[in-house]
């Protein structure tokens, strides 16, 4: 499966994984603050979930591992991850630890991560049994439809104009839409999530987690209780700057990353 990337900068590798849905374009006002220290590899894996049968969760970071080998042979990595991203950032360098050096989450995604999304029409949603077509008749529906507007709320859309399109949407780019959300429910669902959660149990990296307060996707309880899992070494607790943080607080965001990354950490040991 093929992994896009484009690499600005120059320094220490730091890998950005952007969210489920994504773009590359989240990180852009924070490499231009980190390309002067660090080698700034942007990802675009949407190849990942936009084919009509989405890859699981598991082998999205074996495809992952698999890439870094590949092109950083030798040398170990710093990755940062936002959302679903930050999900695979952890699951990365719980398996394949040898390949990581430091780990950076912005608003992760946790195991099991339908019993904690904050909305409970989101909870329902993602637990009821989806198909491509009756998620696309849901999207039509006038509930559907505020099920999109809360969506563009949690993902921040550039625009009011731009989160308005969504209710627009109709025929091929509607149906692509709900081949996204169908995808993603599928990758849930089918996930062996108790396996990933006794990994974490002995995560033993450096890592750095960024969270805000005020997230309209997962509650701050969420990211305590991974904070605690991941015994993270340094912490930021923002407010207000939504689940896709680093359009509002780039600058704050990158400062704190290139921080954390030239910092010499002596890493607690696992147990």
């Amino acid at each position: 499966m093929k992994i896009v990337s484009r690499v600005r900068g120059q320094g220490p590798v730091l890998i950005l994984i952007h969210g489920y849905a994504g773009s590359v374009l989240h990180w852009e006002n924070m490499v231009a603050s980190l390309e002067s220290h660090f080698t700034c590899v942007i990802l675009n894996y949407s190849q990942f979930y936009l084919g009509r049968e989405a890859m699981p969760f598991s082998q999205q970071v074996d495809e992952l591992s698999f890439w870094i080998e590949k092109n950083y042979p030798r040398q170990k990595v710093s990755v940062a991850g936002m959302s679903f991203g930050g999900a695979l950032a952890w699951a990365l360098s719980s398996k394949y630890s040898q390949l990581i050096d430091r780990c950076v989450f912005i608003n992760p995604m946790p195991a099991d991560p339908a019993r904690s999304f904050a909305m409970k029409g989101m909870r329902i949603f993602f637990a009821l049994p989806l198909y491509r077509k009756t998620v696309f008749i849901f999207l039509s529906t006038n509930m559907g439809q505020k099920f999109l507007q809360k969506c563009a709320q949690i993902f921040r859309l550039r625009s009011e104009k731009e989160a308005s399109r969504l209710n627009a949407l109709q025929g091929r780019k509607r149906m692509l839409l709900g081949h996204l959300f169908n995808n993603f429910a599928w990758i849930l669902k089918q996930e062996k999530w108790d396996f990933w959660k006794q990994k974490l149990q002995a995560w033993n990296h450096p890592s750095l987690l960024i969270y805000d307060d005020q997230d309209p996707l997962f509650a701050p309880q969420t990211y305590l209780k991974m904070d605690q899992v991941l015994r993270c070494d340094e912490t930021l607790v923002l407010s207000g700057a939504g689940h896709i943080a680093t359009g509002a607080h780039s600058e704050m965001i990158a400062k704190e990353i290139r921080i954390f990354l030239e910092k010499n950490i002596i890493r607690r040991k696992a147990g």
